[in-house]
């Protein structure tokens, strides 16, 4: 090591000691030159070796687009995607591609895979707004009376929908008046889903009216009660009885009962009433008659072609109609084997069928604006542009004779008089300054004015019937008053002089409620069990149905609903709360207690419980008794009994079950697999639980008996109806049995409640309060707060 190291110092010294010879230093000839070095020449460079084929570089992505996309908003999810086919090995992945609401989405699509250039495709998805249909606001005509008045729209409303009213002629109205006039409502509907739609319909509060049906049996009057909203009562004599809460706009007889057509939103229907109302046949009718084997009525459609006169048969299971004539048609009557009508295709002459053989026949060549027919005459108004007048045609001759100058409604033959209401230019047709009488069957014509029987000053009249040998019926006008007028003694009755409304209150058999995205649903029981919707946050109510309804639940977007249409014949409905539209028919059945898995509808019918499949077809599968049908993970519990049974949904067998819990089963609701339910022992009843495969088995509370069970939280809502008022009302408790608190006492304030059908939303409970048989409470919704006060909703 050490000689390296001198050798490496000796290099360095050489340089500078010939660095310092060179420039002049001292001479010194024993100092050597050092020998010249030559510096070699720079190599060449190597030549370039030849290049290999380049590396391979990524390829593009072809043959797919992303195509923009517009629709209309249906409630539903919408997406774009692309296009074509992918290469293998590559895979999109999307942003906001996909929307429900109204907007416009800036969708991105990128194409990446091994070997391939990474692709971004853009596209547009835009949701437009909707259309809202089968939302109807008509006007509303109606008497004065001192109270409030209301217009409202009537439909099912989407979710989220909006409803805002204005008056035209008063800013400080919205869509309620009390006082006499004409107003102008402005209905703004609006939700954030579908265009703005404004509809218009008038509100007429006035002293006249329109005519109200009367009708007269075996000494008891039945009419169109005008100081109790038109609703259907009977007068014996001594008592007024309400009868139903429709509105008839005819009452006849047939088969020694009441029969009445009630007017509604979409149709007319003809109503039976014996010991309770029946709706015999639903349709758009007009002029209902009979000749004591079958009923006949008009149908005034849009179209002459949808238009007719049909015979109706309810001799059997279901009302048979068959149309005698098509057209539109005012004014039927029968008389002796023959319908008597004025054809609206020839200008409202009179024409007949023969219902022998179906013939129509001209019978009276003019244009008549009203006409009856009794004891072999058509006694009618002549519509003439000189001027109306009364005129008499007898049915087996052929002759007619002129009676009166003036004009006359409610043309009524009372022994050789016809009363009539006379009309003068400036009233409607309904109304009339005065009743008149004329001689029915002079030998000749009369160009003279009736007879005045009497006018009070400041009245006008309508309604005029026949009820009985020497007695007619009518309404005062002005004062809304029922009159019998005695036409030998010519006597005057106030039939309602003594009437005091009292409310009655129905039943509460059948009603329900259930809460669905911040609206309650309900039967209410005053509507005739017509079902409405009320909104939580705004506190306003929709009536969605006209006619009664048995049952009804919501499954993902639907509402079902059973109403009843024909006799005790039931039809199941649906129709999308989501997006409103025109309800669609899905069972003849009478179905309750509806659920579905998802793919297929379960319903209990009768006693047995059916099943209704994806294509429509309608199977029963299990054939006993059955109640309280739910649904939870793939199968179907129902109590037979008392027992509780499942099915699976998966693999249903007829009448094949498994049994959960033996015996003692009532009322029951299913939560996160355990069964909580009214358990009905020997003496007492108690609040169990079970599990959903049988196990498990605990008492979770005695000495109250939960008829009802509902499960909010972490909370089992129940409602305890003992014998001692102490423990009666609504209570929570945990799901171990634990915390028990009072939610609602049985007695409020002094007032008894009977609490059923309970919902609850948030700290608030509503219920209905229940009655049966005169026993109970008044049957309206109530909502109790979270501070304890009670508060009559509907």
């Amino acid at each position: 090591m050490g000689k390296r190291i001198k050798s490496f110092i000796l290099c360095l010294l050489i340089p500078f000691t010939f660095m310092f010879s060179a420039c002049g230093g001292n001479d010194d000839s024993s100092v050597t030159t050092p020998p010249s070095i030559e510096t070699p020449a720079p190599e060449a460079p190597a030549p370039e070796e030849p290049q290999g084929p380049e590396e391979p570089t990524d390829v593009e992505i072809t043959g797919v687009t992303f195509v923009n996309k517009e629709v209309a908003y249906t409630g539903e999810d919408q997406s774009i995607e692309i296009t074509g086919t992918l290469p293998q090995g590559v895979n999109v992945q999307y942003t906001n591609n996909v929307g429900k609401n109204v907007g416009t989405y800036n969708a991105i699509a990128v194409l990446s895979g091994d070997g391939y250039i990474t692709k971004t495709l853009n596209a547009v998805l835009k949701i437009n707004k909707a259309t809202f249909v089968r939302l109807t606001f008509d006007d509303v005509n109606c008497v004065y009376d001192g109270t409030e008045k209301t217009i409202e729209v009537t439909g099912v409303l989407p979710e989220g929908t909006q409803i805002e009213y204005s008056c035209e002629e008063d800013n400080q109205i919205e869509n309620s008046a009390t006082e006499t006039g004409v107003y102008t409502i402005i209905a703004t509907i609006t939700n954030s889903n579908y265009e703005t739609l404004s509809l218009e319909a008038t509100l007429t509060i006035k002293a006249e009216e329109y005519g109200r049906p009367i009708m007269a049996s075996n000494g008891t009057l039945y009419f169109a009660n005008a100081l109790d909203d038109d609703k259907l009562y009977s007068y014996d004599g001594e008592e007024f009885d309400k009868l139903s809460y429709d509105n008839p706009t005819s009452i006849f007889m047939f088969n020694s009962n009441v029969y009445f057509t009630s007017s509604s939103v979409f149709n007319s229907s003809i109503k039976k009433y014996s010991t309770s109302v029946e709706t015999i046949y639903s349709e758009d009718i007009e002029y209902v008659v009979s000749d004591g084997t079958n009923m006949y009525y008009v149908k005034n459609a849009l179209t002459s072609a949808n238009s007719g006169i049909f015979k109706l048969d309810i001799s059997g299971s279901e009302p048979v109609a068959i149309k005698l004539m098509t057209g539109k048609a005012k004014y039927l009557n029968y008389y002796n084997g023959r319908l008597y009508f004025a054809d609206a295709s020839n200008d409202y002459k009179i024409y007949s069928i023969n219902l022998s053989n179906s013939q129509k026949t001209l019978v009276v060549d003019k244009k008549v604006k009203t006409l009856t027919v009794d004891n072999g005459y058509i006694f009618y108004t002549v519509n003439e542009a000189l001027g109306d007048y009364i005129e008499n045609y007898k049915i087996d001759n052929g002759t007619s004779v002129k009676l009166t100058t003036d004009a006359g409604a409610n043309l009524t033959l009372v022994g050789n008089q016809l009363y009539y209401v006379n009309i003068d230019f400036f009233a409607s047709n309904v109304f009339g300054d005065g009743i008149y009488c004329v001689d029915a069957y002079p030998s000749s014509n009369r160009n003279l004015p009736g007879t005045k029987v009497f006018d009070e000053e400041g009245q006008k009249y309508s309604s005029l019937t026949k009820v009985g040998e020497n007695e007619i019926a009518f309404y005062r006008v002005v004062d809304q008053m029922l009159c019998k007028y005695n036409t030998e003694t010519e006597v005057l009755t106030e039939v309602l002089d003594d009437f005091v409304i009292e409310e009655d209150t129905p039943l509460s058999l059948g009603s329900k409620t259930l809460s669905h995205n911040g609206v309650l649903y309900y039967l209410d029981l005053y509507k005739g069990k017509t079902l409405c919707a009320y909104n939580y946050e705004t506190g306003k109510i929709q009536k969605l149905t006209t006619n009664k309804v048995e049952d009804f639940t919501i499954i993902g977007d639907y509402l079902y609903y059973n109403t009843v249409s024909y006799l005790v014949n039931n039809d199941l409905y649906r129709i999308n709360i989501k997006i409103g539209g025109e309800a669609e028919l899905i069972s003849t059945n009478d179905c309750i207690d509806i659920v579905s898995d998802g793919i297929n509808l379960y319903y209990i019918t009768g006693t047995s419980i059916h099943m209704i499949n994806t294509e429509g077809v309608d199977v029963e599968i299990y054939s006993k008794s059955a109640k309280n049908l739910r649904y939870y993970d793939g199968y179907i519990y129902f109590v037979n009994s008392e027992d509780l049974l499942k099915m699976p949904t998966s693999s249903i067998e007829k009448d094949v079950t498994i049994m959960v819990k033996e015996g003692d089963v009532d009322v029951f609701e299913i939560d996160n697999g355990v069964v909580y339910y009214r358990e009905v022992l020997l003496v007492n009843k108690q609040l169990s639980k079970v599990n959903v495969d049988g196990s498990g088995y605990q008492k979770i509370l005695d000495g109250y008996d939960p008829i009802e069970i509902v499960i909010s939280g972490d909370y089992i809502y129940f409602v305890s109806d003992t014998v001692s008022n102490s423990s009666k009302g609504i209570y929570k408790v945990r799901m171990d049995g634990t915390g028990l608190e009072t939610v609602m006492a049985f007695k409020v304030d002094e007032v008894d409640y009977y609490q059923r059908n309970i919902v609850v939303n948030g700290d608030d409970i509503y219920f209905i309060n229940y009655t049966l048989g005169g026993v109970g409470g008044d049957s309206h919704l109530y909502k109790l707060t979270s501070q304890g006060e009670v508060i009559k909703v509907a």
